[in-house]
């Protein structure tokens, strides 16, 4: 008995896809979707989940929609539509992605903020002259150091006055 006959090739060579998304989505291309369900957002290549992230992560927003279209599986308009962000927003994100990677998201990129006027010898020379039971005005006369700056340093946290009767007063 001869083998059975092979079956016939599927149409133009390739495999027929039928786009099937879920109900509640927005498109983003041919192939691709996006959910947003109970705080998350989903994305769906067809009916498969591909991503999800929360609903306020933005840094996992900017990640993956750019390497969504420096893959080209979008257009940039496509995000800007679905998502309502600007278009220089989501060109930003893309020339990140494209320039420093996926990781340059989640890096912390604050400065860290140094003191310009009470550096730490300063800050001693200011206790110094609490501790003897200098006001904030006359601390200005003498270090030349604003009133209002020992003020806000005081409620900060960073510098304290002295507990009343445990130190005299001298003048200045």
């Amino acid at each position: 008995m001869p083998p059975p006959d092979p079956p016939p090739p599927p149409p133009h060579g390739r495999q027929l896809h039928v786009p099937i998304f879920p109900a509640e989505s927005t498109q983003l291309g041919e192939r691709l979707s996006v959910v947003k369900r109970s705080g998350s957002v989903w994305y769906f290549h067809y009916d498969m989940p591909i991503f999800s992230h929360i609903e306020t992560d933005l840094a996992s927003f900017r990640f993956f929609t750019s390497s969504l279209c420096d893959n080209g599986q979008c257009k940039l308009v496509d995000i800007e539509r679905a998502f309502g962000v600007s278009a220089i927003s989501v060109k930003r994100a893309l020339k990140q992605y494209r320039a420093e990677g996926g990781k340059s998201f989640f890096i912390s990129r604050r400065a860290t903020v140094r003191p310009r006027v009470l550096t730490e010898e300063r800050r001693r020379d200011v206790q110094t002259l609490l501790d003897e039971g200098c006001s904030p005005g006359m601390i200005e006369d003498r270090l030349h150091i604003k009133a209002d700056t020992v003020r806000n340093a005081i409620e900060d946290g960073r510098l304290h006055r002295p507990k009343k009767g445990a130190t005299s007063t001298k003048p200045v």
